[in-house]
This record gives structure tokens, sequence and C-alpha cells, in this order.
């Protein structure tokens, strides 16, 4: 039996999601931004936005996967590598559910 309240686990989630998804989609537009910016850099327009798109959506990703990893911690699972897949998979496939619905 446990001791723990049933709160914990909920809020240790919630804590998890804000720290991976919202920190990982932070740190890919930041670096994007940065691909943006730089002072002096004389690529071309559209290689810099690509370059820009490709760190946002690995930020995206690696945030995802980071939430996998997460959740199987809490759910103590012990297959890190198909949660990882799960999380990433799973986090965006629901972006393009909410999307399509809004």
């Amino acid at each position: 039996m446990s001791t723990t309240p049933a709160y914990k686990p909920a809020l240790a989630g919630a804590l998890f999601t804000a720290l991976t998804l919202f920190g990982g989609m932070l740190a890919g537009v930041g670096l994007g931004l940065v691909f943006q910016n730089l002072p002096g850099h004389n690529l071309a327009s559209t290689l810099s936005v690509t370059l820009g798109v490709i760190s946002a959506i690995t930020g995206l990703v690696a945030g995802s996967a980071a939430w996998g990893l997460a959740m199987g911690l809490l759910a103590q699972v012990r297959i890190q590598r198909r949660m990882a897949l799960a999380g990433s998979l799973g986090h965006r496939a629901l972006h393009n559910g909410l999307r399509c619905w809004s």
C-alpha cells in the first residue's frame, strides 16, 4: 500500500509536462531565432529560415521525447527508448489533432 497522497503524481506529471514540453519549445524556438539574428552572417534568406525551422522542430521533438521519458519515470516503466518514441510521436499527434479542431 502506497503512503503517498493521490495528488503528488498529478503534480509531478504537471511539473514534468511544463518543464519538458515548454522547455523544449522555448529552446528550439530560441535556437531558431539565433539563426535568424546572427550578426554578420551572409546566409540566404531561404537557408536562414530553413535552419531556424529545423532547429525549432528539433527542440519540439526533443522536448516531447523528454516528456515521454518523464511520464515513463512517473509510471515506473523500464523501457525508456519506447517511452521516448511514444512521447515524441504522441505529443505530435495530439498537437495536430488539437490544431484540426480549433
